[in-house]
């Protein structure tokens, strides 16, 4: 009886996180939206999808210690912490939308600064 018990509280509790994971999905895209309409940007569906998903690319985690300690030197990238992500060195690797690479370049931004290449992933 007990067991029996347990079973349907697990599969609720499952019905809850699923219910609560796409009610978290929709307010990234609802954020991500209405940030984009006050800074006057226009993202499609699958722009907003990419946001939502973004995963670290994958190069930048098989950059060894070494490597990554002379990246930070040559670009004074000072770090203290545990788990700090690599510095990713351009914004298409950062994977930001194609309308903001777009305005980036507009404004002669070719590349990320220091603090950026740092700052970014970590965010």
């Amino acid at each position: 009886m007990e067991i029996a018990k347990l079973n349907k509280e697990i599969e609720l509790q499952e019905k809850i996180n699923l219910e609560i994971k796409g009610h978290e999905e929709e307010e990234i895209y609802d954020l991500i939206k209405s940030s984009a309409l006050l800074k006057g940007l226009e993202y499609n569906e699958r722009e907003i999808e990419s946001i939502a998903n973004w995963k670290f690319p994958e190069k930048y985690n098989k950059l060894t210690n070494s490597q990554l300690q002379e990246i930070r030197k040559t670009y004074k990238i000072d770090v203290d912490g545990d788990d700090i992500p690599p510095p990713i060195n351009n914004f298409r690797s950062m994977k930001f939308p194609k309308s903001i690479i777009q305005g980036l370049l507009k404004k002669k931004i070719d590349f990320p600064t220091p603090i950026q290449m740092q700052g970014l992933p970590v965010v």
